[in-house]
């Protein structure tokens, strides 16, 4: 009788500089060459890391391609990446420390699940499309961020709206400076202690569902109030 053994997720480095071009489908991409991208694949979108090993990546990703994150593990991203096709998270941990960053700062980023933390970094990006998950710590500044479920407890900043749709809830418990405004369409947009509504002077608009301000205060410029409730 065989006994399966549990072992424990491996953890791997890059440092190389070595760049290695990847036809990925239609998308083209720079990755670098080494052992931590063995937990990594080339799809026809761009690079899935999608294994039970925590990664880091140390070395600059680059092209048309997208980043997609899945699986149990970890991957932590310490380069000055440019890839351009968006980074999406669906399981597991994706981290970013030191240098890295999540693409271009046009980027769209998705996350459809598992936890994104920025540590203490700023990240530039395109939409933010948050369906259920985690945002952990740091700074993010997106074009605009839709919001369906998840906990956001990293700072929003940048010119663009937050839209709550959907019949989840959202938890904000950041300093957020977002300066377009905020919309709640459906379901919950809660604050914790910590958490704010976007730029004092920012619009505030209440479609359906409902805000929930958690017994704190909050500033906002014009209130819209047509269906739904504010507590």
């Amino acid at each position: 009788m065989s006994h399966a053994s549990s072992c424990p997720p491996r953890s791997r480095l890059l440092a190389t500089t070595a760049l290695l071009p990847l036809i990925l489908g239609m998308a083209a991409m720079t990755v670098p060459v080494g052992p931590a991208h063995a937990a990594c694949a080339a799809t026809t979108t761009g690079l899935a890391c999608d294994g039970p090993d925590d990664v880091t990546l140390a070395s600059s990703i680059g092209g048309s391609g997208g980043l997609s994150k899945a699986g149990t593990g970890s991957v932590t991203l310490s380069a000055a990446n440019t890839y351009a096709g968006g980074t999406s998270l669906t399981a597991g941990t994706l981290s970013t420390t030191g240098a890295g960053t999540l693409g271009a700062p046009d980027a769209a980023l998705v996350i459809l699940g598992g936890r994104l933390d920025l540590g203490s970094t700023t990240q530039a990006v395109g939409l933010v499309r948050l369906t259920s998950g985690t945002i952990g710590d740091g700074t993010l500044r997106g074009s605009v961020y839709d919001v369906q479920s998840g906990s956001i407890d990293a700072a929003l900043t940048g010119s663009g709206p937050l839209v709550k749709s959907g019949t989840g809830t959202v938890m904000l418990s950041g300093a957020n400076t977002y300066s377009g405004g905020t919309r709640v369409d459906g379901g919950t947009v809660k604050l914790t202690s910590t958490g704010r509504l976007g730029a004092a002077d920012a619009a505030l608009v209440v479609g359906g569902g409902t805000l929930d301000l958690g017994g704190t205060s909050a500033s906002a410029g014009p209130v819209v109030l047509t269906a739904g409730t504010i507590r």
